[in-house]
């Protein structure tokens, strides 16, 4: 007969299975929700990086024969890292070109990459851990 200050034992050898079993499907779980996340941050990156595009493209065909408040490439970088709300705009890379110059009927040209960080992705990958996204807008000079 057992006394009501002994603590209750379970003789059973199967006693640990359920804790392991929860152990397995919780990293399973939590290495799952991280990945949603990872990849939530890498389509809100994109999603920035092609809003900050077009945002540069529509100032640089608007103001492409202003003269002296003209686009300039300067004034065209500014804007792309301004309008990347959230992004750390010196990791921002721009790239443009106006097809053939920067008057009516011309192509103009721009491509916006950043580099997205996986924090998860440094427990199980040493050296591929940062993907690039980019986006590029093209519009014709109409003014």
């Amino acid at each position: 007969m057992r006394h009501a200050s002994e603590p209750h034992r379970n003789n059973n050898p199967r006693s640990g299975q359920s804790m392991v079993e929860f152990g397995m499907t919780f990293t399973l779980v939590m290495m799952l929700f991280l990945g949603i996340f990872e990849m939530g941050r890498a389509m809100w990156s994109f999603t920035t990086v092609s809003y900050a595009a077009r945002q540069a493209a529509r100032y640089a065909i608007v103001r492409s024969q202003l003269g002296a408040e003209g686009a300039d490439s300067a004034a065209i970088d500014n804007m792309a890292k301004a309008s990347a709300i959230g992004l750390d705009p010196d990791r921002l890379t721009v790239s443009k070109s106006w097809t053939p110059d920067n008057h009516r009927g011309s192509q103009f040209v721009i491509t916006v990459q950043y580099p997205v960080d996986f924090v998860g992705a440094s427990l199980f990958m040493k050296n591929r851990n940062t993907l690039t996204v980019s986006s590029t807008a093209s519009y014709t000079i109409l003014n």
